[in-house]
C-alpha cells in the first residue's frame, strides 16, 4: 500500500476514534496480504477488532465504576466445594431475568459458603450485559 494512502487511512482512523484499528493497521494489512483477504473480509476483520476492543474497554470502565471490593466470576466459583448449592439455579440467575422482573435475590447461608463470591459474580455478569 502506498505511504500516502496509509497515512490518509491512519488520519481517518484518528478522526473517527478507531484507536484499535489505528494501532494495529500495519499488522492487519500484512496479514490480509499474506492470506489474500478480499476487501470485504479485511473490512469485516477491522470492524470486528475495533468492536471487540471497545466492548472490552466498556466492561473494564463499568467494572471500575461499579467499585466492587474485588472481582469474582461464576467461572471461578467452586460448585464442588458447595454441593448443596444448585448450579443450574445460579446459572439461571446469571441470565439476569430477575433484574427485568425487579425481583430481589437473597443469598442465605453460613460464613464461607460463597454468598459474597456469587453476589459479586452476578454483578460482574450484569456489568458485562450492560446493566
Amino acid at each position: 500500500m502506498k505511504d500516502l494512502q496509509l497515512d490518509r487511512i491512519l488520519d481517518h482512523c484518528q478522526r473517527l476514534g478507531l484507536v484499535h484499528v489505528q494501532g494495529g493497521l500495519n499488522d492487519i494489512l500484512r496479514r490480509a496480504e499474506t492470506e489474500s483477504w478480499g476487501h470485504v473480509q479485511l473490512l469485516d476483520h477491522l470492524l470486528e477488532e475495533e468492536t471487540a476492543s471497545r466492548e472490552s474497554r466498556r466492561i473494564k470502565n463499568a467494572l471500575k465504576l461499579a467499585a466492587f471490593p474485588f472481582l469474582k466470576t461464576l467461572d471461578a466459583f467452586d460448585f464442588a466445594f458447595q454441593p448443596s448449592l444448585d448450579k443450574s439455579r445460579v446459572m439461571a440467575l446469571a441470565e439476569l431475568q430477575f433484574i427485568d422482573r425487579a425481583e430481589a435475590v437473597h443469598l442465605i447461608g453460613p460464613p464461607g459458603t460463597g454468598k459474597t463470591h456469587l453476589s459479586l459474580a452476578l454483578g460482574v455478569e450484569a456489568v458485562k450485559a450492560g446493566r
